[in-house]
């Protein structure tokens, strides 16, 4: 019985640890197909601007984000010009074209999905 309690504590550990990591990531993504670009951090999503050189690219820097966190990666959604904007990241630690995205979605409900690239930010 104890050794069950351990397991179950250690996994339970193991999980939080898991969530943290994920929560605490700071990202810089951008669309391939779309001049979207924003560093996604634990407590905002900051959009830029990637015409303008790298110290003047801050376009709006966003606090209210809702955040959920599954495995490794995290889902945020963000209210950003009159559209919602929902980042997904499927894993912090390696991530890809292909499981990471962006949607945005209009007002009228239309919805647009869109590759990210991504990479961790210092």
């Amino acid at each position: 019985m104890k050794t069950l309690f351990a397991l179950f504590l250690s996994m339970l550990t193991l999980n939080a640890f898991a969530a943290i990591s994920a929560s605490n990531a700071k990202l810089v993504c951008h669309t391939p197909r779309l001049d979207k670009a924003f560093v996604v951090g634990a407590t905002q999503v900051t959009f830029l601007d990637e015409t303008l050189p790298a110290p003047e690219r801050q376009l709006a820097s966003i606090d209210g984000i809702r955040t959920k966190i599954s495995g490794n990666g995290f889902t945020k959604i963000v209210n950003f010009e009159g559209q919602r904007h929902t980042i997904h990241v499927a894993n912090v630690a390696s991530p890809s074209q292909v499981e990471d995205y962006l949607v945005i979605r209009s007002r009228e409900g239309h919805e647009l999905t869109y590759p990210l690239d991504c990479s961790a930010v210092n």
